[in-house]
Order: structure tokens, then C-alpha cells, then sequence
């Protein structure tokens, strides 16, 4: 079942994660020659990782307008400091660990502007709803199914959102974006033991909020 997916953590993954982009040229060459001065290096790094980064973004916060802002500036930022990386960690692991922090810094803005309700239910575009929302659940036999299928979406995405913020990033690296318990490490400067341990008690407390929505 679709919910129970999340719950128990056996979700049918899509190709995401650091492995899922084809890299035409190493980003450490990429990198290097950004450091030498050429700027279309930067621009194919963007191009390369845009989509990742947004994406991330975008299940942190649950507000397309605050994604589309968070993500420029994590590319803004990286711009600045790109030519200090020291190869020390994979450049993926670097931009996502990025990434899930200027997402935490924005959620703690926008909790001072307004009382923090976080909604996933607005698709990211009509042409990238499959792309973003493929690992939940890819076949539709009839309408009726498929209306099903999405109002459960939504209800998973809205419990999503009630997660805490530890919570809440170590389920999207794991469940969305498919990385290993080593990698998840890395981006959250964690051990790998205590990632088991708190996406145990994030799929525990998804499980919990959804068995109060009566889903499971």
C-alpha cells in the first residue's frame, strides 16, 4: 500500500540521489576549471544540479515561491565559495548538505512571519508532478484509482510536513532521493548508527501522525 511505504520504509525509490546524475564530465574537472577563471564551468555545475537542489528545497519547505528563492541563493552562495572546496567530500554530498541547510535556515525566517504550517500538496509544475512524486506510486489503471492515489499523496505530503526538521530531511534523503545510510552520513555530518536510529523515529512518528488521519 502506498502510505504504508513511508511508514515502514520499503518505498518503491525513483533514480535520485547523487548516483542518479550522468555526469558528461567529472564535476572535479568542472570545478577546476572554475577555479581557473571559466565561468561556463559554473553554469554546466547549475545545469547539472538545479533540479536537485530545488527538489530538496522544495520537500523542506512545502512553498514552491520560498524554493525557487532558497535555491538561488544556495547557487549564489556556492558561486562564493566554490573556489575553497577541497575535494574533501563528494561535491553532491557538499551541494546537498547545502542545500537541507539554508532550507532549515529558511523554515526558521518564515516561522517568525507567520505561524509555520507547511503544506506539500501544491505539485511543483504539472509537467514535473510525475518526476517529483514518482517514487509514491507510477501506475494509474482507471480515473477512480488514480484519484485515490493522489488524495493520498497529499495527505502523506501534509504529514510530511508536520515532521520536525530532523526528521523531515532524513526521510527525504532516504526515501526521495534514495541514498545510502553512509552517504546520508556525510550530508548531515552524522554517524551512520544514528542515521538508522533517527529514520527509525522519523518513520515512526510519519506512521504515527498518519495513523491519527485514520490512513493506516
Amino acid at each position: 500500500m502506498i502510505v504504508n511505504e513511508f511508514a515502514t520504509g520499503s518505498p518503491s525509490y525513483g533514480t535520485k540521489g547523487p548516483e542518479a546524475v550522468s555526469n558528461k564530465m567529472e564535476d572535479r574537472d568542472l570545478i577546476e576549471r572554475f577555479k581557473k577563471g571559466d565561468k561556463n564551468a559554473f553554469d554546466e555545475l547549475v545545469e547539472r544540479y538545479k533540479d536537485m537542489v530545488f527538489r530538496v528545497v522544495y520537500r523542506m519547505l512545502g512553498d514552491r515561491t520560498e524554493a525557487f528563492d532558497v535555491s538561488q541563493e544556495v547557487f549564489l552562495k556556492l558561486y562564493g565559495s566554490l573556489k575553497d572546496f577541497r575535494f574533501e567530500a563528494r561535491f553532491s554530498t557538499y551541494l546537498y548538505r547545502m542545500a537541507i541547510n539554508f532550507a532549515k535556515n529558511r523554515l526558521k525566517t518564515m516561522s517568525t512571519r507567520r505561524k509555520r504550517h507547511v503544506s506539500l500538496e501544491t505539485p511543483v509544475s504539472e509537467e514535473s508532478e510525475a518526476d517529483h512524486r514518482d517514487h509514491i506510486a507510477d501506475e494509474r489503471p482507471d480515473p477512480r484509482e488514480a484519484a485515490v492515489s493522489q488524495e493520498l499523496r497529499d495527505i502523506v505530503w501534509e504529514a510530511i510536513g508536520q515532521l520536525s526538521e530532523e526528521h523531515r530531511e532524513i526521510l527525504i534523503l532516504r526515501e526521495f532521493e534514495s541514498m545510502s545510510y553512509d552517504a546520508i552520513a556525510q550530508v548531515l555530518l552524522l554517524d551512520p548508527g544514528t542515521v538508522k536510529s533517527r529514520l527509525s523515529r522519523a518513520r515512526r512518528a510519519l506512521k504515527e501522525i498518519l495513523e491519527k488521519k485514520e490512513i493506516i
